[in-house]
């Protein structure tokens, strides 16, 4: 299958997705599926790649509002961006009042 170019992340890691609808998942619209059964990623970034078709039913584009029928298959690709590294600064802080409930600090402007 042809997907389109990633538009988000490409230093993220792919995911495959490979879902048959089951009977009991009939009626369900096509993000709040996902979310169930995609937990690696945010709904948010579900439906920026249902919208950049990345993710499809049955092969062909589809709104993430559309109902899914049992025995629909939805396939694609997502790419899951990676969360940033964050290192903490060291940042020297005045104490002026500290007690076993308390603690204010005078912080740099």
């Amino acid at each position: 299958m042809n997907l389109p170019a990633q538009k988000t992340n490409s230093n993220s890691p792919p995911v495959t997705v490979d879902i048959e609808v089951l009977p009991q998942h009939s009626g369900s619209r096509f993000d709040h599926f996902l979310v169930q059964f995609v937990a690696a990623t945010s709904r948010n970034h579900l439906v920026q790649s249902i919208r950049e078709g990345l993710l499809r039913v049955d092969g062909k584009s589809k709104k993430s509002s559309y109902r899914l029928k049992a025995g629909e298959h939805i396939s694609g690709t997502l790419f899951v961006p990676q969360a940033p590294i964050l290192t903490p600064e060291k940042i020297p802080f005045e104490i002026l009042y500290e007690d076993d409930a308390l603690l204010f600090l005078s912080k740099p402007p």
